[in-house]
Order: structure tokens, then sequence, then C-alpha cells
């Protein structure tokens, strides 16, 4: 008998330039060891079980060689939700994200992370700023592969707060200090 794993729907809000919001359900899929969309997990024969919009529920057929989650990986540490906003947007559509987030992730238009953007920068800045313009453009950040150790000791000896989570470049989760 194949085992089953429940497995970690990651939420993904981009904010774009024109102002709407992106939403994008992501999990790790160990049959492609990659993240994928919801949309991809419906049609694939690995897939025991999907339901539910809002807090989806996820439960996947894991091959018995063990390709399920290490217990010290990074993904077991992610927050639910990580909003991005594009580089070319208004600085100040940040504050549409709810209060629980204190900063968006800069991203360009291949999703690759390229800053930081706090709510009070957002807040601060001139009606017309872009993100690009007001961001912290120093990102220190984790790929998806890396160890919850690892992660502590940048979020130590970097001083930040947040630490995008990459996959192939693209931001899939983020990790709070």
């Amino acid at each position: 008998m194949i085992p089953l794993e429940q497995l970690r729907v990651q939420f993904r809000e981009t904010i774009r330039v024109d102002g709407s919001v992106y939403e994008e359900r992501l999990a790790f899929c160990h049959e492609v060891s990659s993240w994928v969309s919801l949309a991809h997990c419906k049609s694939c024969v690995a897939c025991a079980h999907l339901s539910g919009e809002a807090e989806p529920v996820l439960v996947c057929r894991v091959a018995p060689t063990g390709s399920s989650t290490p217990p010290d990986s990074i993904r077991s540490q992610l927050a639910r939700a990580v909003w991005c906003i594009e580089d070319g947007a208004p600085a100040r559509l940040a504050c549409i994200m709810p209060m629980t987030q204190e900063d968006a992730i800069v991203v360009d238009a291949d999703g690759h992370a390229v800053g930081i953007l706090s709510r009070q920068r957002a807040r601060r800045a001139p009606g017309d700023a872009l993100a690009r313009t007001v961001m912290e453009p120093a990102v220190v950040a984790l790929f998806d592969g890396a160890g919850v150790e690892q992660a502590r000791e940048l979020l130590t000896t970097r001083d930040v707060k947040t630490l995008p989570v990459l996959s192939a470049g693209r931001v899939v989760g983020r990790v709070r200090g």
C-alpha cells in the first residue's frame, strides 16, 4: 500500500501594476520535485484528494522510497502566505496587504525576488513612487532545499526580518524571524 501525505499549501498573493491581486496556491510536488499550482495537482496521478478553496486540503500518494519533505527542511517553516508586489507597481499598493503582513517581496516580471518593501516604507512613499524605487534592494534569500538551521543563521547574522524562499528563482514562500 502506498502511503499518503497531506501536503502544505502555500498562498502567494502578487499585487500587480494595475492594483489587482493575483492569487496562487502552490504545493511542493514530490512527483516532479518542484513547486506546482493546485491546478497541476488536479491532473496528477499521485493526487489522492484535493478540496477546499479558502483552506485547501491536498493529500498525495508518496512513493515508498520516502520522498516526503525532511523534518529539517525550510518547507516545514514557511509562513502560510507570502505577499509580493511587482516592481513597477505603485509602492503605496503594498498597504492593501493584511495587517499580519509587515512587508512584501518585490518581484520582477518573471517572479524573481529583487527587493523587500516594508509596509512602513510604502506608507511614507510619495504617491507616484514605484515599488522598485523605494524597496530595500538587497535580498537575502533561501533556496527551497535549505534547512531550518541555515534560516536561523541568516536571520540572526544578517539582521533581517523576512527571508524570501525561492525555487528556480521564483518566490514560493517566506520565513519570518
